[in-house]
C-alpha cells in the first residue's frame, strides 16, 4: 500500500497528504465549499440544456455589428463588460444602499452613495472607450438588446 510506504519512508510527506486527503473529502462532503487548491470536481458536471429564449446585447458601431469573432476574449470582455455593468448599475447601487450602507451607517441620503450618472454620459465615455480599444475613430455607437428565441 502506497501511504504504507510513505509513513516508512517519509513521516512529513505522509502527514501532508493525509491531510489532502481528508481535505479534499471534507469539500466533496460540503458540496459548495471551495478553495485552492481544494476543489468539488463535480461543480462543472452537470448538463446544460439549451433555453427556448435568450437575451443578446448588439453592439453597432459607426454602423456595423461587431461580431465575437472578431475579437478574442479578452478584447470581447472589454467590449461587452462596461455595457453589462451599467445595465445592472441601478440595480446594484438600489441593493447596495439598501442592504449595506443603510444599515451600517444610517444614512438617509443616498445620492453620496450611489452612481448618478446618465445615459448620455455613459454613451459619451463609451464611445471613446470603444475608441481606444477598436483603434479607430468612433461616429455612432448604438447598443441594442434583443431577445432571440430558438
Amino acid at each position: 500500500m502506497y501511504l504504507r510506504k510513505l509513513y516508512q519512508q517519509h513521516k512529513g510527506w505522509f502527514v501532508f497528504i493525509v491531510m489532502f486527503i481528508v481535505s479534499q473529502l471534507f469539500i466533496n462532503y460540503k458540496r459548495g465549499v471551495v478553495f485552492s487548491p481544494f476543489y468539488h470536481y463535480g461543480m462543472y458536471s452537470s448538463i446544460m440544456r439549451p433555453q427556448p429564449t435568450y437575451d443578446v446585447t448588439e453592439i453597432e458601431v459607426n454602423g456595423k455589428i461587431l461580431q465575437t469573432k472578431d475579437f478574442s476574449p479578452q478584447q470581447w470582455d472589454k467590449i461587452m463588460l462596461p455595457v453589462s455593468m451599467n445595465d445592472s448599475q441601478q440595480r446594484w447601487n438600489s441593493s447596495l444602499y439598501n442592504t449595506l450602507i443603510q444599515r451600517l451607517a444610517h444614512a438617509k441620503d443616498s445620492s453620496a452613495y450611489v452612481n448618478n450618472y446618465s445615459a448620455a454620459q455613459f454613451q459619451q465615455w463609451y464611445s471613446s472607450y470603444l475608441e481606444t480599444i477598436l483603434g479607430i475613430k468612433i461616429n455612432s455607437v448604438n447598443i441594442s438588446h434583443k431577445t432571440v428565441q430558438f
